[in-house]
């Protein structure tokens, strides 16, 4: 599907936003102490209560026990992911990452399993941007830990045709540019 119109669009997105949250998806591992230290220490965090026997997750790791691995599939039930499909096959198949906002409820302890709802918020668009025209995808995601909500994040991407935006930088005149030199 190709130049799809934009009432075409959203009616093809509108199950989507008129989903109530997904069934909840179980991380595949437990919140684990390896795993703390593994990302505190990529990160350089040092706070003293994400270390140790007793160290429980830092907030910001909320998503890390939900992530997809590296399998492509995605479950069918995804609205991101079947909103992606929808706009890739309309000719929309560049991304750009625009915000997120995070809210943690309480700290994640090793041994707790999390799980996570996923709803389509909104799809707005068409837009003009400066990388091209597009639309603004925003999902919300909540994690749980068995009936209580561990963490939220609004997500939203920019999902834009590539080679529609505006240029913004000049050519550059290759026979100008300074060539290392070889000794």
């Amino acid at each position: 599907m190709s130049e799809v119109a934009h009432d075409e669009l959203m009616a093809l997105v509108a199950p989507m936003l008129a989903s109530a949250p997904t069934d909840p998806r179980p991380a595949l591992d437990e919140v684990n102490l390896p795993m703390i230290r593994h990302w505190v220490e990529a990160i350089g965090e040092t706070d003293p209560r994400f270390a140790g026997p007793e160290a429980v997750a830092p907030p910001a790791m909320a998503q890390v026990w939900t992530m997809y691995g590296l399998d492509p599939q995605r479950p069918s039930a995804d609205p991101l992911h079947g909103t992606m499909k929808v706009l890739d096959e309309a000719g929309f198949t560049s991304v750009l990452g625009t915000n997120c906002d995070q809210t943690y409820a309480r700290f994640l302890r090793p041994g707790e399993r999390t799980a996570i709802t996923s709803r389509l918020v909104s799809v707005v668009g068409p837009k003009q941007t400066g990388v091209g025209a597009g639309y603004f995808v925003t999902t919300e995601n909540t994690w749980w830990v068995g009936e209580d909500a561990v963490a939220t994040m609004t997500f939203r991407v920019l999902k834009f045709k590539p080679g529609t935006g505006a240029a913004t930088t000049p050519a550059v005149d290759r026979s100008r540019i300074v060539r290392p030199v070889r000794n």
